[in-house]
């Protein structure tokens, strides 16, 4: 079945959960919930635009390249988050994101 606009439930059961990346106007990615971003070598902090960010968001990290760094969430803020390094990387950190609200 097919559900537009918005489920309200008490409780999901599921076994696979699949997320739509909607990937036709740049004003839909900024609404994204979920994405990929990089934070350049040398740097130790990269902002992340999103409007569906709140301040009562969770936001999930998951590094998908090799790095010995824990990545961590710095500040969230109106359209946008921060990701942090507590010390510079030689390498580009490349990792996926997941707003949930």
């Amino acid at each position: 079945a097919t559900i537009s606009g918005k489920l309200e439930t008490t409780e999901l059961l599921t076994r696979k959960l699949s997320l739509i990346a909607d990937t036709a106007a740049t004003e839909s990615s900024r609404a994204a919930s979920f994405g990929e971003s990089i934070l350049p070598a040398g740097q130790t902090q990269l902002d992340v635009l999103s409007t569906s960010i709140t301040q009562n968001s969770l936001i999930f990290i998951t590094p998908t390249s090799p790095t010995e760094k824990t990545l961590y969430v710095m500040d969230k803020k109106k359209d946008e988050f921060t990701v942090g390094i507590s010390s510079q990387s030689e390498l580009p950190i490349k990792f996926n994101w997941w707003i949930i609200n």
